[in-house]
């Protein structure tokens, strides 16, 4: 093993024993100390010669330049999550929603940029069932994501809205509504939900 590979490894194993770093970051800082040598390695040998690489502390710094190796991979190791994070939109609305979610639909109107009408099967009885149903559709349809979405939902194509705004008796035979990332519902249809003061303004 080089010198110089000698020399960090010993340092960080001295690191790990002062307390300093614990056994994730001490592995995960050995893998980016090797990884990193191998890479200047094999570029010195691309150009003929082999020059090793010198890690020196320098006054003031507690852990050298393996402390700068440890605080780039926490800060790759949370790019990493702050990007899948963004991708599950950080409000928790994106969160996995089930391939099934959209069996019951039968009908899906788009009357906006990312508004919906849909019209579901009357044998959908689980009221956090239409949540699901929203959620998938302004995944799947919505430019502006979940959380940035409408979906009014009907069981009666009869009475189901078709643009807005909505006549009176569109609106009082809708059943279920999403926007902006909240779920309201008629709790004439679904009397369970009066007790979460959710319902639709009468």
């Amino acid at each position: 093993m080089p010198n110089a590979l000698k020399e960090a490894m010993a340092e960080l194993v001295a690191m790990k024993a002062r307390g300093e770093i614990n056994q994730t970051e001490f592995d995960m800082a050995r893998r980016i100390v090797a990884e990193k040598h191998a890479i200047d390695q094999r570029q010195g040998s691309g150009k003929g010669t082999t020059r090793p690489v010198t890690y020196r502390n320098t006054a003031g710094s507690k852990g050298s330049m393996l402390s700068g190796v440890i605080t780039l991979g926490a800060i790759i190791c949370l790019t990493i999550v702050f990007g899948l994070y963004t991708l599950l939109d950080g409000s928790g609305n994106n969160r996995h929603l089930p391939e099934s979610a959209t069996d019951d639909v039968l009908t899906v109107l788009k009357v906006g940029g990312a508004t919906f009408f849909l019209t579901v099967a009357k044998e959908v009885a689980d009221p956090m069932k239409y949540e699901l149903i929203a959620k998938r559709i302004c995944k799947e349809r919505s430019p502006y994501g979940v959380s940035g979405c409408t979906v009014g939902i009907w069981d009666d194509d009869r009475n189901m809205g078709k643009s807005l705004p909505m006549t009176p008796e569109q609106a009082r035979s809708q059943i279920y509504s999403w926007s902006l990332g909240r779920s309201l519902w008629s709790c004439a249809r679904f009397p369970e939900m009066a007790a979460s003061d959710r319902c639709f303004t009468e």
